[in-house]
C-alpha cells in the first residue's frame, strides 16, 4: 500500500504529489488541512537548491522568483478566486487557470503532437499523451 494516504481516500508513493494534493483540499470540512511542517520542510529543501527563490509564502515556506508569485501562491491558502469565467461563471486563483479553462468553452486546441498530430487544448495533456 502507497506510504501517503489523504482523508478523502487518495494515496500517493511520492511525498510531494500527496502534499501538494492536500492543498485541494484548503477550507473543506472533514479533510485536514496540509501538514505545514511537512510542507515547508520539502519547500525549504528545494529552495536551497535553488537560491534566486528568495520570495517566501509567509504560511509555508515555498520560495517564489517573484514577489508577485507569491501573492498568486498565498490564493492556496485563502481560497480566494478572483478570477470567474464570463461564460461558465467558474471561479479561479489565477488568470492563467482561468485561460486554460476558456479554452473548453472556445474549442481551441494549440498543443499539438508532433508524432501523431492529435491536438490538445493543454500542454500537460500534450505531455501525458
Amino acid at each position: 500500500e502507497p506510504p501517503h494516504r489523504c482523508a478523502c481516500g487518495k494515496t500517493f508513493l511520492d511525498m510531494t504529489k500527496f502534499l501538494y494534493h492536500r492543498r485541494t483540499h484548503a477550507g473543506k470540512s472533514g479533510v485536514p488541512p496540509p501538514n505545514r511542517g511537512a510542507a515547508a520542510a520539502v519547500t525549504a529543501a528545494a529552495a536551497s537548491r535553488c537560491p534566486e527563490r528568495r520570495h517566501r509564502c509567509p504560511t509555508c515556506g515555498r520560495g517564489f522568483k517573484k514577489l508577485v508569485h507569491v501573492r498568486n501562491h498565498l490564493r492556496t491558502h485563502t481560497g480566494e478566486r478572483p478570477f470567474q469565467c464570463s461564460v461558465c461563471g467558474k471561479t479561479f486563483a489565477s488568470g492563467a487557470n482561468l485561460l486554460r479553462h476558456q479554452l473548453t468553452h472556445s474549442g481551441e486546441r494549440p498543443h499539438q503532437c508532433h508524432v501523431c498530430r492529435r491536438r490538445f487544448a493543454q500542454a500537460s495533456n500534450l505531455r501525458q499523451h
